[in-house]
């Protein structure tokens, strides 16, 4: 995200069940995601989330996915980027 700040990034998270391990007890689906934090975090915005069956791989009964869309505000990014680099050429050019 520091190389791209107007980027919008996307994290994935796979969970899966591998063969021969106890499927009886442990059965894992795709449901309602519930998130407990807050969206912002700092200068960083979690924008969507999404949990999903997979469908790849020999094993398709246990593996699920979960996927969040991470985003940064743009004022911060101005505010800290753009602002200061603007003054700075202000300055350099008034004192010359």
């Amino acid at each position: 995200m520091r190389l791209f700040p107007f980027d919008t990034q996307f994290c994935r998270a796979s969970f899966i069940l591998r063969e021969g391990q106890d499927e009886q007890l442990i059965q894992l689906e795709a449901g309602t995601l519930e998130f407990d934090g807050p969206y912002s975090v700092l200068e960083y915005v979690i924008k969507d989330l999404k949990m999903e069956r997979n469908l790849a791989g020999t094993n398709l009964t246990n593996s699920v996915s979960i996927e969040a869309k991470l985003g940064r505000r743009l004022l911060s990014v101005i505010l800290t980027s753009f602002v200061p680099t603007v003054i700075l050429v202000l300055v350099y050019k008034d004192s010359t």
